[in-house]
């Protein structure tokens, strides 16, 4: 398997975005493939260094939204 697919494969399993065939796949990987699994480590590592972050919007921005999303029509053209 080559890096770059297991390296995004990793990443999904770690924020739980894997389909249900895919994460026993990967749990199973990184059981039993040393160099996945130091890997797999590496990136918890690194995710668990970033801060947590959480974002609520104002409500003047949500208004502006709404108000926006209102004036926006489609056209079938």
């Amino acid at each position: 398997m080559e890096r770059c697919y297991t390296d995004l494969t990793l990443i999904k399993f770690l924020y739980n975005d894997s389909g249900i065939a895919e994460y026993f796949e990967t749990q199973n990987m990184i059981e039993e493939d040393a160099t996945v699994s130091s890997r797999f480590n590496e990136l918890r590592a690194s995710m668990q260094a970033l801060p947590k972050l959480s974002f609520s919007p104002s409500l003047n921005s949500m208004n502006r939204i709404r108000a926006h999303s209102r004036d926006f029509t489609f056209s079938m053209s």
